[in-house]
């Protein structure tokens, strides 16, 4: 989805949700790697902004009698990765434009894979949905950024749906600014969870 208001605010959101699996990939020509923690010195980090969107998004939940979300760090670590590899690369979407089958499920076992060779316990979900979008103006202040994607992903019903889902439990936020054709721009990822019951069954266990 693309807007553009009379301040010449642009925004594109995207969505899915999935219930349910290293990757090289080119930024300007030069193949990198998609880490677990990413780090560019040409991408900046809002501030207070994963916690201004939590805000939102469990008062937006209240709103509606629904249960807080709560921010889950394993989550947030998938969540700002992909964010900056999309501000990096300069693109918003669920894959990235090198490898199309870097969904969001398989980023998850991928992820697991990580924490698992580091003796780390896994990030066992049996459900996951996943929002990411972008603002786009030089004039805008970091809450402004946040209000334009917050309300962006509030108009589209699979985003808001995602948000006031009744599946979800946790939330992981990732925010990172970088340019898009010149332009000032924050990149947002949001990803929903739901721990899983199963110790056995949960989304890419036949994967790890």
């Amino acid at each position: 989805m693309s807007f553009a208001s009379a301040r010449k605010v642009r925004y594109l959101l995207i969505a899915c949700a999935c219930l349910g699996t290293i990757i090289i990939v080119s930024a300007c020509g030069n193949a990198k790697k998609i880490p677990t923690a990413f780090s560019d010195s040409n991408i900046q980090r809002p501030s207070a902004g994963v916690e201004r969107m939590l805000d939102f998004i469990n008062n937006t939940r209240q709103n509606k009698g629904l249960a807080a979300l709560i921010l889950d760090d394993r989550l947030c670590s998938m969540a700002q990765s992909w964010t900056d590899i999309m501000a990096r690369d300069c693109f918003c979407a669920h894959v990235h434009p090198e490898d199309k089958t870097l969904t969001t499920s398989k980023r998850l076992v991928l992820f697991n894979r990580q924490l698992k060779n580091n003796g780390l316990p896994l990030l066992k979900l049996d459900y996951i949905s996943e929002n990411v979008g972008y603002s786009a103006d030089d004039t805008l202040s970091e809450k402004e950024h946040l209000e334009v994607c917050s309300r962006g992903f509030m108009n589209s019903r699979i985003h808001r749906g995602n948000i006031l889902s009744k599946d979800a439990t946790l939330v992981g936020i990732g925010l990172a600014y970088g340019k898009r054709k010149g332009i000032k721009t924050c990149y947002v990822t949001q990803i929903f969870g739901r721990i899983t019951q199963s110790n056995t069954t949960y989304i890419g266990s036949d994967a790890l």
